[in-house]
């Protein structure tokens, strides 16, 4: 499926997904993609597929139906997380800063900036992640304190590595990864104890981390997603 690109009609998709979903066991995926084959065009059901995806595994999966759901519902930022976090987890950062880059009238500090930071940052954009972090206003629970703390420290080490000249603009991944040194991969940790970082640092995935509205996409964009 990922061999066939980001074109094809979602309601194909879905079917598709469903029937693979259901031969593994993953009902919550498969409940998910019937839905959206019933209704490709409504954007709780786009949004429920998404994150069905990205709880399974298969981020490529969730990115074109997110991006409909977010087209559908313009300016819901419980999509928009979950768009970014899909994006994440393919290793898509600029595709992340940009999408965030395109809401920026909406933002919340947290988590919207703290994405925007962390994913210019991955993305090799030095000059924008410090920028948008000084603008990040102190948050004010404890896990947002953990999170400033590693962002202070992704930025020294990316800054470091790009003074000792082994980095530069084009190297995005690399300056990504000096950043992260010391840290587990995202894609090892978002399940475990560990507070992953990026979207799913905010968002998570079970209900208690949820902001209000996360877990749920109206259908129509004058309702609000919180």
């Amino acid at each position: 499926m990922r061999a066939a690109g980001e074109d094809q009609p979602l309601g194909e998709v879905a079917l598709v997904a469903g029937r693979a979903a259901a031969a593994a066991g993953f009902d919550d995926l498969a409940q998910a993609a019937a839905a959206l084959a019933a209704a490709p065009e409504r954007a709780q059901a786009l949004y429920d597929f998404g994150f069905a995806c990205v709880e399974r595994g298969v981020s490529y999966l969730a990115v074109p139906a997110l991006r409909e759901a977010l087209r559908h519902s313009p300016g819901s930022l419980a999509v928009l997380r979950e768009l970014v976090s899909a994006y994440e987890d393919e290793g898509r950062h600029r595709e992340a800063r940009d999408e965030v880059v395109r809401h920026a009238d909406a933002l919340d500090d947290w988590p919207d900036r703290y994405l925007f930071v962390f994913n210019a940052l991955m993305a090799g954009d030095l000059e924008t992640a410090p920028r948008q972090h000084a603008l990040l206003r102190d948050p004010e629970d404890p896990a947002g304190g953990r999170r400033g703390t590693g962002r202070t420290g992704m930025l020294a080490r990316a800054a470091d590595a790009e003074r000792a000249g082994t980095l530069g603009s084009t190297h995005g991944c690399g300056t990504g990864r000096a950043a992260e040194s010391g840290r587990a991969r995202r894609t090892i940790v978002r399940r475990r104890s560990s507070p992953p970082s990026g979207a799913r640092g905010c968002v998570g995935s079970a209900p208690a981390w949820c902001p209000p509205g996360a877990c749920r996409v109206p259908d129509s964009p004058e309702r609000g997603a919180g």
